[in-house]
Formats: structure tokens, sequence, C-alpha cells
């Protein structure tokens, strides 16, 4: 996976966190809810070698380099054939969404995290790593073609709770907020994404 074009030094966002640039701070009593082993290092190369964030370790606010440590581990996860077998095998979007994140599925959420580690597998900062955006717009397109498989039944099958953890079922009708961004649209506007205001498809 270190050798994917993506973790480029040119063309890409730049590779692995280098050993020994960055310790996390101590957290002796877990408070903060840091993971030692996933600060590897600073990316030691590319277009976000000199970054500085301010989020993180886990809950703390600090100003540091983007930190990442790849692992090879996890990226069955993420294979075309793992994807394509979650695709196939899940006839409802309450499927799908169980089993993107399925450990037994090889969690094809959790295993974009976990490959890039450091920054990506903390919840606090993972938004800090630009190869975050990236990631979950591989997940919008897992979705899309999912929805492409069968759009007279899948366009607007929609399930889960409105907040993580919540136990409200969200509908079509739900207004998600978007402040100082744009103006706010329900879930059913934003449910074809080849229509307004998406007015994009991805290429398989």
């Amino acid at each position: 996976m270190s050798a994917s074009p993506i973790f480029d030094a040119t063309t890409g966002f730049g590779g692995d966190g280098v050993p020994g640039t960055y310790t996390p701070p101590p957290d002796p009593h877990n408070e903060a809810g840091i993971i030692p082993r996933i600060y590897r290092g600073c990316i030691g190369d590319g277009p976000f070698k000199d970054t500085k964030i301010h989020l993180g370790p886990g809950k703390l606010v600090t100003t540091h380099c983007i930190v990442r440590g790849i692992s090879e581990g996890t990226r069955r996860g993420m294979t075309s054939a793992n994807v394509a077998a979650v695709i196939s095998l899940a006839g409802t979007y309450e499927r799908l969404r169980v089993m993107v994140d399925s450990f037994a599925n090889g969690m094809i959420h959790g295993a974009g995290h976990a490959t890039v580690g450091g920054e990506m597998l903390n919840i606090y900062s993972a938004g800090a790593d630009p190869l975050f955006y990236l990631h979950h717009a591989n997940l919008d397109r897992v979705w899309w073609k999912w929805q492409q498989a069968d759009p007279e039944k899948r366009m607007y099958d929609v399930s889960g709770p409105t907040t993580q953890g919540g136990k409200e079922e969200v509908t079509l009708d739900f207004m998600l907020d978007f402040p100082a961004l744009g103006p706010n649209v329900t879930v059913r506007e934003i449910m074809d994404a080849g229509q307004a205001p998406g007015c994009f498809e991805y290429d398989y």
C-alpha cells in the first residue's frame, strides 16, 4: 500500500510518517485518549510535510505535524474485490451501511483510516490529513455504485440514526444543517448525486 501513487512525494500526498520525528505527549491516565502506537512520525515528504495542525493527539489541542503510520495489515478491506462483494450482498441501504463498517467484511470505512494511521486513526483530528477527504469521497462512491446497481429501488433508500449513537431514525425529510457553508437541504435533496445541488457522478 505504501507504494501506491497516492503516497507519491511529487504527484501524490506524501508518504509515511518518519519514525522518531514525533512523540505524543504523556497521557498517564489515558484522559486524552492517546494511542501512542498509531503515531509513527511526521510525514517525511510531499506537499504536506511541513503542515502544522492544532488538534490531537487524542482529545488534546496541540500544534504538531501531520502524523501517519501506514499499515499493510488492514488493506484487505479496501480491495476492489471486497468492495464489489459488499455492494453485491447488500440488498438494502441498512445492510450496506452496516457492512461498510463491519469487521467481518474488512471494514471498508475503518480500513481506510487504519491503513493510513496517525491522524486518520484519531477521531478528533482525522480531518487534518488531506487523505481523509479522498477516503470519504470514495465511501460516497461506494454508496453511489450501490445505488446505480438498482436505481429504482435504491436511490432513495435510507436508514440509520440522525446522530451517532442516537435513537431517532433518519427520514428523507430530515434537514441537514450547513452553517456558513451553504443553504440547509433535506436528505431527499441530496440522495441523487446527479441532480441539483450535487450535479455530479462518479467514474467507475
